[in-house]
């Protein structure tokens, strides 16, 4: 096995652990940040629960108006390619 296999599987790992505890404490930087890092092709099985994660948080953002969030995370979201 090559070692550039080796480090990929790594950074891979990392970024999937990162993601699990970003949604399992309901921690949407975190979970967001993870999940962009994968390929997009990793991506797919985890959109659903991260897109429910993002929804919940718009939501609790929304309530408490927390405008200044709301926007810094629109901006975030048109920058991410479609």
């Amino acid at each position: 096995m090559s070692r550039a296999s080796s480090r990929e599987r790594k950074r891979i790992t990392r970024n999937l652990e990162e993601l699990e505890k970003g949604l399992a404490r309901n921690d949407l930087e975190r979970a967001v940040t993870a999940f962009l890092r994968l390929a997009e092709d990793d991506r797919a099985r985890w959109m659903d629960k991260v897109e429910r994660l993002v929804q919940q948080e718009v939501e609790r953002a929304r309530a408490a108006e927390r405008w200044r969030d709301l926007a810094a995370w629109a901006v975030l979201a048109e920058r991410e390619p479609r």
